[in-house]
């Protein structure tokens, strides 16, 4: 018997040669796998496509294809880091890859890292300029990251390279909506509407704030309430419904309207405005303010003092407590409308302005938690600006010591952790709202706490706390949506279905909250979630 005896190099060469004639029969064999993913996916099927890629990833583990298809599923089924894990292992293996590059900027931008997604859309772009969604791609991040000029010129390339794209639409309207464009904003929402009707209900709200400024009343009041027959705990709704009824005439209809808000967010600053304008402008004119019985604000009628000039100079003559907290409210006053109208205009001198105002109130009034409150809900406006988010949380954690619940400041100061990064100190913050006031919790603050526990890898910890919160509090629903996010996050479907399902079958539990808990279940049950 001849034994054969070759080299480490000659055994090298074979081994390459026998691979890459295996690799196109891997492929072969995948493929049948791919194509049933294909029609699972078209049919809704999501779960069971994603079985045939992991199946044809199995069979032939260097096919860029069947790893960027995987991502594409999870993305659609909000499993964001999965779905990452899969581009980044198809661009690995293909480089040139566009849809995986785009899928991947997709991924990067619902975890929140815009700067990320904005490289890998560029990276899209540079392979494929004529891509329309590699541009749509990088125009919401930047919109995301403030950079709403560059989000517009993203959006206005993706659509001419396709007119009918609908998203791109979107996404440009809402961003020329946030720079007060509202006709350019009208025309660009319109048009998304047309192309396509069902597009999410976000749409609809701002094209009924454009249809507001400019002067459709009826018609914003038909965005309003086909936003909040979509979502009837909607608070931008709840809120756009009740400006636009009060621009209508119905003051009844508006107070029930911010009532609701209150109801949900019990500190929101338009609707505690609105309440108290319509309120008084309804009060007989006989009716001038009162003195609190409770004794809590002790600020004299402004009426005794002629104007800030003259008041200034008695607090220079006699700096008594009356003088001083009556020039306080006059400056804190001006704050808010400079902070107000700043904000409509994106005018930072005026926000600067506003900013003076505030801190001069609060040097003259300095127990007073509204003027520190404000002093730092104005600071965290500021971008990008770590001494302004130092002053920030000073002013807030002085509002804190004055007034330990302060659901206001607590919740303002958790956002800018949140803002910074600071997940844990953020996480920290809410879990001391939630453990003070389980039912009062705010929608949006039970969805940054989970979102504070995700982004820092402690979704284990945030389920052990609201678990623990909930057996305390049973009636405490909203966080019971916050638990369910959590366990969904951590691939626990059937624990997350449970905890809605128990919402939807408790008959004491809010209509509102039993409608979100509904659509989210139908939501995950086509593969999706909110």
């Amino acid at each position: 018997m001849t034994v054969l005896r070759i080299s480490p190099k000659q055994a090298g060469i074979l081994v390459a040669v026998v691979f890459s004639f295996c690799l196109p029969l891997l492929a072969q064999q995948a493929r049948p796998a791919i194509d049933q993913g294909i029609a699972l996916e078209a049919a809704g099927k999501l779960d069971e496509a994603l079985q045939q890629y992991s199946r044809a990833i199995a069979l032939s583990p260097s096919l860029a294809e069947a790893w960027r298809r995987r991502g594409l599923v999870q993305n659609k089924r909000k499993a964001y880091k999965e779905a990452l894990a899969d581009f980044d292992r198809a661009i690995q293996l293909d480089a040139k890859d566009v849809d995986a590059l785009k899928g991947r900027s997709g991924a990067l931008a619902s975890l929140e890292r815009f700067k990320e997604a904005i490289d890998a859309a560029a990276a899209a772009i540079g392979l494929a300029p004529g891509d329309a969604v590699a541009y749509n791609r990088r125009a919401f991040p930047r919109f995301r990251l403030g950079d709403f000029q560059g989000a517009i010129e993203d959006a206005t390339r993706a659509i001419a390279r396709k007119p009918d794209y609908a998203v791109a639409y979107r996404i440009r309207g809402i961003t020329r909506q946030h720079l007060n464009q509202s006709r350019e904003a009208l025309a660009d929402l319109e048009r998304a509407i047309e192309l396509d009707s069902s597009l999410d209900m976000v749409t609809y709200h701002y094209r009924g704030i454009a249809r507001r400024a400019m002067g459709d009343l009826k018609g914003a009041l038909a965005d309003a309430e086909y936003v909040l027959e979509k979502a009837p705990a909607y608070v931008p709704g709840m809120l756009q419904r009740g400006l636009v009824r009060s621009d209508l005439g119905n003051r009844d209809g508006a107070i029930a309207d911010f009532r609701t808000v209150l109801q949900i967010q019990p500190n929101d600053a338009t609707a505690l405005k609105e309440v108290a304008r319509l309120e008084a402008a309804a009060a007989p004119a006989s009716s001038a303010r009162a003195s609190d019985s409770s004794g809590e604000d002790d600020t004299p009628d402004l009426k005794a003092f002629p104007d800030e000039v003259a008041l200034l100079a008695m607090v220079r003559q006699a700096p008594t407590a009356a003088t001083r907290n009556a020039l306080a409210r006059i400056r804190f006053d001006h704050a808010v409308r400079l902070a107000e109208a700043s904000e409509r205009s994106l005018d930072e001198d005026g926000l600067s302005a506003a900013i003076q105002y505030a801190e001069s109130a609060a040097a003259l009034a300095p127990d007073n938690v509204a003027c520190w409150l404000l002093v730092g809900r104005l600071y965290t406006r500021i971008d990008d600006n770590p001494l302004a988010d130092e002053r920030a949380e000073e002013a807030l954690t002085t509002a804190l010591r004055l007034q330990p619940g302060s659901l206001a400041a607590r919740q303002t100061l958790a956002s800018l952790y949140f803002k910074g990064g600071s997940f844990d100190r953020a996480a920290g913050e809410l879990e001391r709202l939630v453990t003070a006031d389980p039912p009062g919790v705010p929608a949006d603050l039970v969805s940054m706490l989970a979102w504070s526990y995700i982004n820092d890898f402690q979704a284990d910890r945030g389920i052990a706390f609201l678990r623990g919160v909930i057996a305390k509090q049973p009636r405490a629903e909203r966080l019971r949506i916050g638990l369910a996010a959590l366990l969904d996050e951590q691939g626990d479907r059937a624990g997350a279905r449970k905890e809605l399902d128990t919402l939807v079958g408790d008959g004491a539990v809010s209509a509102a909250t039993r409608e979100y808990a509904r659509a989210l279940l139908a939501d995950w049950a086509k593969g999706g979630a909110r």
